[in-house]
């Protein structure tokens, strides 16, 4: 299952920024919202529980980091 999450609202001009993408893995789902919450600005979320999802998401999503 793949979650997007942005930590700023949408606007017009948002579709002409491209947001930095992160990857977050963790098996624990509290500490990966955690991270969500932590990181602020213009961000594109893709969660993992395992390092098999996140190497199968890395390939995919092309995330600018990984946590």
């Amino acid at each position: 299952m793949r979650h997007y999450y942005t930590s700023k609202p949408y606007s017009e001009n948002h579709a002409a920024r491209a947001a930095n993408k992160v990857l977050i893995c963790d098996d624990e789902p509290l500490l990966r919202q955690l991270m969500r919450v932590a990181l602020l600005g213009d961000y594109d979320f893709e969660e993992a529980g395992t390092v098999e999802e996140a190497i199968e998401r890395a390939s995919s999503f092309r995330p600018d980091v990984a946590l």
